[in-house]
């Protein structure tokens, strides 16, 4: 019966959504230490309000070495769609899948 209500009141089997993102993969450019690193596009980007009504994303990491403690700086620019429009990265490089 308990069971019966709180499906009831809280819906029926609680499903987890997937989130939907992407992998950062980069590497410092001083030491060769790789970082794969998942990127959340619900959460993680910054919402850009423009003065035309559209709302653009970006996405500012920073991300400190281990091995010899270079601090990386990575920006990414992306359209309405979420869709990647320019990156640039600082102290480090971008490695392709």
């Amino acid at each position: 019966m308990f069971k019966k209500i709180a499906q009831k009141l809280f819906g029926g089997k609680a499903s987890r959504p997937s989130p939907a993102g992407f992998f950062l993969n980069v590497r410092c450019d001083r030491c060769g230490e790789e970082f794969h690193l998942f990127v959340n596009t619900a959460t993680d980007l910054i919402q850009n309000f423009k003065d035309d009504g559209t709302v653009t994303y970006s996405l500012k990491k920073e991300i400190l070495g281990g091995q010899c403690r270079n601090l990386m700086q990575v920006q990414i620019e992306f359209d309405p769609a979420k869709k990647v429009l320019s990156r640039k990265i600082e102290n480090g490089e971008f490695m392709e899948d």
